[in-house]
């Protein structure tokens, strides 16, 4: 089967020299890398993009049996991609487990501890979050948004359950941020019974129903999802995507684009604790062995996202209306602008419609990645306020879990209703 072209664009940058002291350089969007073994040819990722988490599937397809045959018309319900779901799987997952083969082979998986899991570890990626707090925020608003809404798949899944719009990809971007929250809060949230491990369990179970339920109609609707170009829905490849985009984009792009360079051990760090998450995802957690591969991983998908789309753009543009001049920050369309190109490059932001910046405006966010930068050198020097920080941010964390956030992340202007 010939290769789509839009896997074509990984091909630039195959690996064709054997003298390691003269790799081919690559270029994207402005971030430049040599090519190595640990790269993923095209090939390796149209692979992903047609590989899916069958475990998770078929536990799904199991505990979806066992609600039909309870449900009656007058309480049916639905589940969509956004997460408003009213059917909590984990619920019935922990109740009946032990009744489907399928069931207790997915219970044991997720519950049972991989033997290259060290929680000390664990627990210091969990730290390295919290402790470059400001600056992981400050990324993640201006690159992990775009990025995230860019993946590969993501428009067509949305198209089909819900609509690719700012008010319902706004909400499931602030639903993955307080996932995020909730597996770097502590260690006892992440492990086995813990409500960041319930979460991603929960989550997984929500991408197997989004899979099954566009396959399904897939094959009674001819045309109605094209696996042949885009791949399966819920796939390896986005999902890996989004998680190197949360892991090995901080590392390696966010933080030294702030002036900031974590230290060896603490990347290694945070990647074993991006192994596990994929583990318990579902997903191939061997592309977060170690800190080499995990970087390989950012930058292969780096390398073969496509153009922004027409859709994506309005998307974009959505999302800087409904934050300019937003409460708290009041922050104006021109220091978006500056923090987009920042992070994004002005490549990717020309291909999305954005403006440049200002001079005035390229300086008011270049001082706040100095100040950024100066907090973090301080954390260095003092220890102390190193501890300090940490604290308040796993503190101030919490403020996005309540009723008020909600409200805040979901209160559209009327021009965007």
């Amino acid at each position: 089967m010939a290769l789509p072209q839009d896997v074509k664009t990984a091909t630039r940058a195959h690996y064709h020299n054997d003298d390691p002291e003269y790799p081919r350089q690559c270029e994207r969007w402005g971030y430049s890398f040599p090519w190595n073994s640990n790269h993923m040819t095209a090939e390796e990722l149209h692979v992903l993009r047609n590989s899916h988490d069958i475990i998770g599937l078929a536990a799904y397809e199991s505990l979806k049996s066992i609600l039909d045959a309870e449900r009656t018309p007058s309480n049916d319900k639905t589940l969509s991609i956004t997460g408003q779901q009213s059917d909590d799987w984990y619920d019935v997952l922990r109740i009946h487990h032990h009744e489907d083969d399928a069931l207790q082979g997915f219970w044991n998986g997720v519950h049972t501890v991989p033997d290259w899991v060290d929680w000390k570890q664990i627990e210091r990626g969990q730290r390295l979050f919290a402790k470059y707090a400001s600056a992981n925020l400050t990324f993640l608003f201006f690159y992990g948004f775009l990025r995230g809404s860019g993946v590969s798949g993501v428009k067509e899944v949305f198209t089909r359950t819900t609509s690719f719009t700012i008010q319902k990809f706004l909400p499931q971007f602030m639903g993955n941020f307080a996932w995020l929250i909730k597996v770097t809060n502590s260690l006892e949230y992440i492990q086995p019974g813990g409500e960041g491990h319930i979460d991603t369990i929960r989550i997984r179970l929500i991408h197997a129903s989004v899979l099954h339920r566009i396959m399904k109609l897939a094959k009674i609707r001819p045309g109605y999802f094209n696996v042949e170009k885009i791949g399966l829905p819920i796939n390896y490849f986005n999902s890996l995507h989004v998680l190197s985009i949360v892991s090995g984009s901080v590392l390696w792009d966010g933080l030294p684009k702030l002036g900031i360079t974590a230290s060896k051990q603490e990347q290694e760090d945070y990647i074993a604790l991006f192994r596990y998450l994929a583990y318990l995802n579902g997903v191939p957690s061997e592309r977060f062995e170690n800190c080499e591969m995990a970087k390989a991983t950012m930058e292969s998908f780096l390398l073969a996202e496509e153009q922004p789309t027409p859709a994506l753009k309005i998307l974009a543009e959505d999302f800087v209306r409904w934050i300019e001049f937003k409460p708290p920050l009041f922050l104006s369309r021109g220091f978006l602008m500056a923090g987009f190109h920042h992070f994004n490059g002005a490549e990717y932001c020309q291909a999305l419609g954005f403006t440049s910046p200002s001079f005035h405006n390229r300086m008011s966010f270049k001082g706040l990645c100095l100040l950024l930068n100066l907090v973090s050198l301080a954390q260095l020097w003092i220890p102390s306020f190193d501890q300090y920080i940490v604290i308040v941010s796993k503190f101030l964390y919490h403020i996005t879990r309540n009723e008020h956030a909600k409200h805040l992340m979901t209160d559209f202007p009327q021009h965007l209703r």
